[in-house]
């Protein structure tokens, strides 16, 4: 049976400065929520295309080529009390690689535990954007992700 989710209950958390490399690395970390999560993004492996086009070929001949991780679009809400806001934006200006974990919405009826996500990259941005009188104050930060994410899917109890 499909065990497809909703976005709704996906939680993002930041631990703040990490070389880690392997899930175990990633799981002994101490892990901060980030609060007011407006919107997540895509991310993950995508290649890049590469392309010659030849003599007597008649077609553009393609093969894949280097990998990159993309980037991790985090907006929120912005809270100055937050205290997983706050490590992002220590991130920002400490310029180091951070850990980042995405969990989704997804455990398995009945119990279990949901796929988690884990991220490592440089915060490259903390941009805070005002937009109208009527809006709330956000704040967007880019986390580049300088390795493939390391998933470790839903398992039910």
């Amino acid at each position: 049976m499909a065990n497809f989710s909703q976005s709704t209950g996906t939680k993002v958390y930041v631990a703040g400065e990490s070389s880690a490399s392997t899930i175990a690395e990633f799981e002994a970390l101490t892990w901060t929520e980030i609060g007011g999560i407006t919107s997540i993004g895509s991310f993950g492996d995508e290649r890049e295309e590469i392309t010659v086009d030849m003599f007597g070929a008649g077609r553009r001949i393609k093969r894949p080529g280097v990998r990159d991780a993309g980037t991790l679009e985090l907006e929120v809400a912005r809270d100055a009390l937050d205290a997983g806001q706050q490590l992002l934006r220590d991130g920002f200006d400490g310029g180091r690689t951070h850990a980042v974990r995405v969990v989704l919405d997804d455990r398995p009826a009945g119990g279990g535990t949901p796929t988690s996500v884990y991220c490592l990259g440089v915060i490259l941005s903390a941009r805070i954007g005002i937009d109208g009188p009527n809006d709330i104050v956000k704040q967007t930060f880019n986390v580049s992700l300088t390795d493939a994410p390391l998933e470790v899917p839903a398992e039910a109890a």
